[in-house]
């Protein structure tokens, strides 16, 4: 029920949720193509949206809506600048490490060989085919709305290209299954089903029938619903109470032609800045209690509970209010670290399933072949390290002189007394080839 003509005889089913089986050979080309009558032109679920429209929304994802609570994501990130950046610090904390492709453990009935020589090919096939890295960062965006769909195009056994599937093309049918359905110009109805060994999803809080039900934009978006509010209502009052109240007043027995020179002079001073008036005018400038900030400070607030969505802690964006004491920065950092582990592991179990799977069964045919592994290497930079480069950065590039001595200390070695033994540059052992691109560890 609910299986896709076009993969007859590539991919099995199996009854749901036993999973698939998958055949001889990948189904070739690409599927998602743009289409005139699904991509020409967008709705935005943001505009007007209010707590009524929110749940509604929110209702819809949980019944299979599944394009709204990812454009949701989209879309709030987009038009907040502080929860865009702790989403990115998130992310890039998972992509930016350095990455390698290792052999899978073997039982008792597989053959190590087979299971370097699986290593090998995978590592080969995006050795030529840099695409993986940019696989990941669409995966990553997941990290929100709990859902990332990608297409895998072959040639042959082999993955060329990884197509992202827009947000507004992904559906889920109840009435058939839960399975994550594409929308494509051949069926826009329902979609089809992204079908293991053609699709990657991506579902890193867990893949159970209803994927929204717990993920991070649910509760990101009534922030940022709160938050906009906030503003809004500081603009007005900004607007009113911002700048000061002009008063005239005028005598009991004013006559009108003063009176009209009192609004004339009171309306001049709100763009020219002066006005002409009688001896008899008296004009005042009531100013607001500039004391309090309530605004200000609810929206402060509402950023640091963004920041804990997505960083689990603040410190990384936030450290004013005497957050950046040495014990905060340790409890924040193990936090950091705990929450970049669970991506990690989160990434690599749809990696190796989704993807390295497929490969060694088109590649591997009846044979039993351990899968291949997606290591990030985790990589904190020492005090060395940084005494390093700043010690780099003091010669090369101001040009200062720097005693033996000091570069001792700094690197924390005892100065080699006259006559000791002492390992020579070209003692060296020839360092070991540079894992995958990537950069530096977890977000901090």
């Amino acid at each position: 029920m609910g299986y896709p003509a076009w993969l007859r005889g590539k991919i099995q089913p199996s009854p749901y949720p036993g999973g698939w089986e998958y055949g001889e050979h990948p189904f070739p080309g690409a599927i998602f193509q743009w289409s005139q009558g699904l991509d020409s032109s967008l709705d935005y679920v943001t505009d007007a949206l209010t707590f009524t429209g929110l749940a509604t929304l929110l209702q819809g994802a949980d019944t299979g809506n599944a394009a709204d609570m990812v454009r949701l994501s989209e879309e709030i990130e987009s038009k907040d600048l502080h929860l865009q950046a702790v989403a990115a610090t998130r992310r890039m904390a998972l992509t930016g490490m350095d990455w390698t492709i290792e052999p899978g453990d073997t039982h008792a009935d597989q053959d190590a060989g087979l299971a370097a020589a699986a290593a090998e090919y995978v590592t080969g096939c995006f050795d030529r085919n840099p695409e993986l890295p940019s696989l990941c960062r669409h995966l990553a965006k997941a990290i929100g709305p709990n859902l990332a769909v990608a297409e895998i195009v072959w040639e042959g056994t082999r993955p060329v290209r990884f197509l992202s599937i827009p947000a507004h093309r992904l559906n889920i049918d109840y009435s058939q299954s839960p399975d994550i359905r594409v929308l494509t110009m051949e069926d826009m109805g329902t979609g089809i089903i992204a079908a293991p060994g053609k699709f990657i999803i991506h579902r890193p809080e867990g893949a159970g029938y209803w994927p929204f039900l717990s993920c991070l934009t649910r509760a990101q978006a009534k922030l940022y619903l709160i938050k906009a509010g906030a503003i809004a209502d500081w603009a007005t009052f900004a607007e009113v109470y911002g700048m000061p109240i002009r008063v005239g007043k005028h005598g009991p027995n004013a006559t009108p032609q003063e009176k009209n020179d009192i609004k004339t002079a009171l309306a001049s001073l709100g763009s020219d800045g002066y006005a002409v008036v009688s001896e008899a005018v008296n004009l005042n400038f009531l100013e607001a209690n500039r004391t309090a900030h309530p605004y200000k400070e609810f929206i402060d607030w509402i950023e640091r509970k963004q920041s804990i969505g997505y960083l689990g802690q603040t410190l990384t964006t936030d450290t004013s209010g005497g957050t950046g004491t040495y014990a905060a920065a340790s409890i924040h950092d193990r936090v950091r670290r705990a929450i970049t582990e669970d991506d990690v592991r989160a990434e690599a179990d749809t990696i190796e399933r989704q993807l390295f799977a497929p490969m060694i069964a088109f590649e591997f045919p009846r044979k039993s072949v351990p899968i291949p592994r997606f290591v990030r290497t985790f990589r904190e930079e020492t005090d060395t390290e940084r005494n390093l480069r700043t010690l780099e950065g003091v010669i090369a590039r101001l040009g200062l002189p720097v005693a033996r001595d000091q570069i001792y200390e700094l690197v924390g070695l005892p100065k080699p007394e006259p006559g000791e033994a002492v390992l020579d540059v070209a003692d060296l052992p020839v360092p070991a080839p540079a894992a995958m691109p990537g950069m530096g560890g977890a977000f901090g």
